[in-house]
């Protein structure tokens, strides 16, 4: 049998991959299904807990006004709202959709 492009294998010349439990990654949960297994609690508890620390840490920044300086020399200095650009409240988001306009 000619093995060269385009061939099928018949049958595999290397190491079997090993298929016990511990090497899945998901554990059972691929064939268990469940609505909320544990793992998920347990990432859901890191993710608010961080959450958390980096709102409190937001809530202490003091918000400065700032201006935007695009490439073209123009400035922007405030929303489509009419209200200010202030540091740690301005996404980047809001800066494109004043350009985008």
């Amino acid at each position: 049998m000619d093995k060269g492009q385009g061939g099928r294998a018949a049958e595999s010349d290397g190491p079997r991959m090993d298929d016990t439990l511990s090497n899945l990654i998901g554990g059972l949960s691929f064939e268990e299904r469940s609505s909320n297994p544990e793992w998920l609690k347990e990432r859901e508890e890191a993710y608010n807990s961080i959450k958390a620390k980096r709102q409190e840490e937001l809530e202490k920044k003091v918000p400065v006004a700032i201006t935007v300086k695009l490439p073209d020399g123009n400035e922007l200095t405030q929303n489509k709202k009419g209200e200010a650009y202030m540091a740690w409240r301005t996404s980047p988001y809001d800066v494109a959709a004043i350009i985008a306009q």
